[in-house]
């Protein structure tokens, strides 16, 4: 009994630090987005325009969707090693901090547009806008809750070694952009190569994906050909040699290479794709 009161706590302390983590790379990350959008809006001269407002909200709304998405994750996670995280008093406790925290995004919204006053316009769009993405946000959360419980009892988060292979994107991060198919096809030839022993090359693809998928040095259009193109890269890498095409494969791999060549991580870490791609032998 008190081991199992032990891993609660635990499990509730690791909680607590990475909701904090989260939500500080949030409003720093914030904070970044905002000062980009005003230089760019400053440079068109519309720095005082009502649609720069409803922006800020996007930009707001859409990291807290991102942590809200990643703080469930987070406990279904967890929640394979200490399964009472899932009973309906837990999980409603939960419930309560996430919408709390949507909560103070509308709050932030209004205290924001009341210290700007008069000096910008759209501040009642704004309040509107805030007010409807947390709505939708508050009840998206709700249903998920409300299904982990009933997928944990049918074994859909049973521990496994692939389990830390899973390519984590939030269409968030990539504002307008579905990117199900890519990342489903994504998932599925890393964990193949997980699956045959190639640790390295999966782990590499799968940290250069995440990597590309929040980058800051990349527009959309370029972060999402170049997530399409390693989706191309990875699934002929996945397959056997005398099925792989390797046309394909290296026109994705030199766009991918091309793509990331402003981004000085997103380089490095192209580099060791490609070296553990010469390492399993699939290109030269």
């Amino acid at each position: 009994m008190h081991d199992e009161s032990a891993a609660f706590s635990d499990a509730l302390r690791l909680e607590h630090i990475k909701f904090g983590q989260l939500m500080s790379d949030a409003a720093r990350k914030r904070e970044e987005d905002v000062k980009a959008l005003e230089r760019k809006l400053a440079a068109q001269g519309l720095l005082r325009s009502g649609g720069r407002v409803v922006a800020e909200v996007d930009i707001t709304f859409s990291l807290i969707e991102s942590v809200v998405e990643q703080c469930i994750e987070y406990r279904q996670q967890l929640a394979t090693k200490v399964p009472v995280l899932l009973t309906p008093v837990n999980l409603n406790t939960l419930h309560q901090k996430l919408s709390q925290y949507v909560d103070g995004g509308v709050n932030s919204v209004r205290m924001r547009r009341s210290m700007q006053g008069a000096r910008a316009g759209g501040g009642l769009a704004a309040s509107q806008e805030a007010e409807r993405r947390a709505y939708g946000l508050k009840a998206r959360i709700k249903q998920k809750l409300e299904a982990l419980p009933l997928e944990a009892r049918l074994g859909m988060y049973q521990s496994n070694e692939q389990t830390g292979m899973t390519v984590h994107i939030s269409n968030s991060t990539i504002s307008g952009l579905n990117l199900g198919n890519v990342v489903g096809d994504l998932n599925s030839s890393i964990q193949q190569l997980n699956t045959e022993g190639r640790n390295e090359l999966a782990d590499t693809l799968k940290k250069m994906t995440e990597a590309v998928a929040v980058s800051t040095e990349l527009d959309d259009s370029v972060r999402k050909d170049v997530l399409e193109q390693l989706s191309v890269v990875s699934g002929e890498a996945a397959k056997p040699a005398e099925m792989r095409k390797m046309g394909p494969l290296k026109t994705s791999f030199e766009a991918v290479k091309s793509g990331v060549a402003l981004g000085t991580q997103l380089l490095t870490l192209w580099q060791g794709v490609e070296h553990a791609l010469k390492a399993a032998g699939i290109i030269r």
